[in-house]
Parts: structure tokens; C-alpha cells; sequence
């Protein structure tokens, strides 16, 4: 008796929560989106092929019967996340991969460093800074060792990260048979100048690394910043993207391009890649299209963290779906790099309070400052997003930026509970009382130039 009330107790939740998925995804609801699609419509995967057929049984006697409208919810909020992202970017999930968060600079190089000494066939690097510091000289050794093996080493630098840069850990690396390109030597037109501000480290066509970081030791101390680790499929759609900039600098695709190893299993995280990339058609904005999809169709609850908040089609998306009564969280820094985004991310972070979204500053007022650089958001326990974009126009319209997302339930799990529930850093509630007029004031100046700056 006890299964058949809980069985009809589950029936009528699953109906509950169709009826509020097919509301999220119909054609009134998803005009708010349409603005943002790029491709044409296309068919939802089957459920199956978010979770892995094995999470969708409906079995009590399974440990899933303690919390079967948990599960239900889950899955109707990642066949809303993905169908909307599906519509929006005609880009797909890959299913065999495994991911974990990296938090802060000592986990994240860690496993750079021992994915670099790993690798047998292939190290492609991307990044927008590379330091001549410790930790950049330690990498470049370990990259000129691997090559030195016979490894196939390739680093790709942008030309506006590099300026600050004297060139000696490049001339250490090209000296010693690393081939390294500079991307977008071209700096004079500002306004449409295209940075790759991706962070990539790919290895043997299996492994990854992607997010927030470069290669640097402010990273270690300085920066509360984030990536991911990713093993399988996706890293394959990672290496593909990586050549995209790589021969856009005069670089070749080698002809033994590294293939996902045969019949090895890796996890059963659905994983799909978004680029900004305004050089590829049909990939201009895929990621500010999955994101603001991503908003829109949240059931419950969207959690972020990003250093530049001021991207207006964003910041609507977040207000539209605080005023429908989704639980909003935005971290953002307590201590900031850039002025301009000091002013204009408490602009918007007032905005979102009044709308009733909670907004935090990350490690406000300490005598050792921290800059929160991680750019992450996390929807409805199910879907994460983690990569290179911050939430401003350039990130979204003009830089070559990428992010990964990832349904999977665990995954979120592990960053709601590391960032949001028992974050290390302090997180103090905005205070809207000291944006005064004056702030205002600059604000309006700052939005005119922040496509910019």
C-alpha cells in the first residue's frame, strides 16, 4: 500500500511539473527567447540521453524513493534547460564524459600539471595571459620536457594578453621545438577588436581543463577563481574549437589530429560546448543564447558567479525570471581589477534586489583581497555552465570565449555546495543604500562605454 500512494503521489507530481515544462517551453514563453536563436528549431533528445536511461527508473526499491518528486523536478527542469539550449544554439550534448570543479589556483594547476606530464600524443594550450612567473615558467619546462619526448606541443597566445608580456617564456618555448601562434596581432580598432580570452588545456584528445584561470601566480593567492576537468567525448568538440583559432593564426591542424580512445567509458555527464566566436557563422553567440535559453527556462532556482555583470540582455533575463518568483543568487566581487565594473556590477546588482534576487560581494573589505574571477552559473540542482565568459557585451558579442555545460545532478550538486552553501570566501549582502547618486550618475557613463572597456 505504502508503494502505490507514493506511485500515485509521483504520477501526479510528474503531471504537475509536464504541465509547468510544456508552459516554460510554449510559443508565448519561448518568444522571449526568440530574438536570441541563431538556428533553426530541432528535436529534443530523449530523456534518456540527458540522465542515462539507468537514472530514469521510477523504482522504490532503489535508493531514487526517497526522493522521487526531487528526481521528477530534476528531469523536467533538464528537458526544459536542454530543449530551450537545443532551439537556441543548435548545439548538442555528447553523454560519455566525466567532470570536476576546480576551485581556486593550487587544485586547478594541480591538475594542469599532472595532465601535462600525462600526456603521450598531444598538448594544445589556449590562453588570453601567460605570465613569466614561477608558475609560467614551471609550466613552460614541463611543456618543453613533454616535447622533447615527442609530444605535439602547441600554444596559442592572444596578442592583447601578450603586450604586457616580454616575450621570454615564448622565445624559451619556441626555442626548444614548441610551436606557438599569436592570435589577433591586429590591435588598432578597438571597438572591433577579437580576442580569444579562452582558457584551454587539452591533452591526448581525452582530457581537458577550461574556465576562469591563466596561466599565472596571482591565480594562486590573489584570484578565487574556478575551472573544470573534463575526460571524454566533449574534449573532442574542445580540439575542434582550439584549431578554429589555431589556423586563424597561421597554424596547421596536424594530420594525426588525437581521436577519442576506442570503447573507453568516462561518466555519464551530458556535456556540450558555446563559443562566442563572431568569425564562425552560426556561432556568433551560442553562448549568450544558451545562457539567457538557460534563464528562461529555470523552474526553481539559478545560482551564478561573475566578475562583469553588466550585459543588458542578461541582466533582463535574470529580472524577468526573479519577478516570476525563481529564487535568483548572483556572487559577485567584493574587490575589484576594473572601476568601471565596481560601479556598474552594484548598478545591477541593485536592479536584481529590487526585483528580489539575493546579491553577495565575495570577500569585501579584507586586509588580503581576493578577486572573485570565476565565471559559473548553476540552475535548478541539474545544469551548470563554467568557462571563459564574463556576463558583459564584449565577453558575449566580440571576444572568442568558450564555456562547457554540464547536466548532471551530482555536478551540481558539488558547486552549489563548494560555491554557494560553504563558499571559504566571506560573502556579505549587497548593500543598495551605499549606491548613492553619484554612483548612479557614473554608471550611466560607464554602460555607454562598456562594450569597450
Amino acid at each position: 500500500m505504502p508503494n502505490l500512494i507514493q506511485s500515485q503521489t509521483v504520477s501526479r507530481m510528474a503531471q504537475q511539473w509536464e504541465q509547468k515544462w510544456d508552459q516554460v517551453n510554449s510559443p508565448a514563453h519561448l518568444k522571449l527567447q526568440r530574438p536570441f536563436m541563431q538556428q533553426a528549431p530541432s528535436q529534443l533528445a530523449p530523456p534518456s540521453q540527458i540522465f542515462g536511461a539507468d537514472r530514469l527508473q521510477l523504482n522504490f526499491d532503489s535508493p531514487l524513493r526517497k526522493a522521487p518528486i526531487e528526481m521528477l523536478q530534476q528531469q523536467a527542469s533538464a528537458s526544459s534547460l536542454n530543449r530551450a539550449i537545443d532551439l537556441a544554439t543548435g548545439t548538442r550534448n555528447t553523454l560519455n564524459n566525466r567532470v570536476q570543479l576546480l576551485v581556486d589556483g593550487k587544485e586547478a594547476f594541480e591538475k594542469i600539471r599532472a595532465d601535462i606530464d600525462s600526456a603521450r600524443q598531444s598538448i594544445y594550450l589556449e590562453m588570453f595571459l601567460y605570465h613569466g612567473d614561477q608558475t609560467g615558467w614551471d609550466i613552460a619546462q614541463r611543456l618543453v620536457a613533454k616535447r622533447k619526448q615527442g609530444v605535439d606541443v602547441k600554444v596559442l597566445l592572444d596578442g592583447l594578453g601578450q603586450m604586457s608580456e616580454k616575450g621570454e617564456v615564448v622565445k624559451f618555448l619556441r626555442d626548444n621545438g614548441v610551436d606557438v601562434k599569436i592570435y589577433n596581432r591586429q590591435l588598432f580598432d578597438w571597438e572591433n577588436v577579437n580576442i580569444t580570452h579562452r582558457k584551454l588545456v587539452l591533452v591526448d584528445g581525452y582530457k581537458g581543463i577550461t574556465g576562469g584561470m591563466n596561466i599565472g601566480d596571482e591565480y594562486l593567492n590573489e584570484y578565487h577563481d574556478l575551472m573544470a576537468a573534463i575526460e571524454g567525448e566533449t574534449v573532442q568538440e574542445l580540439q575542434q574549437e582550439f584549431f578554429v583559432n589555431w589556423t586563424k593564426s597561421g597554424g596547421q591542424i596536424p594530420a594525426n589530429v588525437p581521436k577519442l580512445p576506442p570503447g573507453m567509458q568516462f561518466g555519464q555527464s551530458a556535456t556540450r560546448v558555446t563559443v562566442t566566436s563572431p568569425n564562425e557563422a552560426g556561432k556568433e553567440k551560442d553562448t549568450k543564447n544558451a545562457f539567457i535559453s538557460a534563464i528562461h527556462s529555470a523552474l526553481h532556482h539559478i545560482y551564478l558567479v561573475n566578475p562583469y555583470f553588466s550585459d543588458p540582455d542578461v541582466i533582463q533575463a535574470l529580472l524577468a525570471a526573479a519577478k516570476r518568483g525563481i529564487e535568483v543568487k548572483v556572487l559577485l566581487p567584493g574587490v575589484s581589477d576594473n572601476p568601471v565594473h565596481t560601479v556598474l556590477n552594484k548598478q545591477n546588482g541593485e536592479k536584481l534586489m529590487a526585483a528580489g534576487a539575493k546579491v553577495y560581494l565575495v570577500d569585501p573589505g579584507k586586509d588580503n583581497k581576493v578577486f572573485t574571477h570565476g565565471k559559473l552559473m548553476t540552475i535548478d540542482g541539474v545544469w551548470t555552465t563554467i568557462g571563459s565568459t564574463n556576463l558583459d557585451t564584449r565577453a558575449l558579442e566580440n571576444n572568442q570565449e568558450l564555456n562547457i555545460s554540464i547536466t548532471d545532478p551530482q555536478f551540481a550538486k558539488t558547486v552549489e555546495d563548494r560555491l554557494f552553501r560553504y563558499n571559504p570566501h566571506a560573502l556579505m549582502p549587497l548593500n543598495s543604500s551605499d549606491f548613492g547618486n553619484w554612483e548612479r550618475a557614473k554608471a550611466k557613463v560607464f554602460s555607454f562605454f562598456d562594450r569597450v572597456f
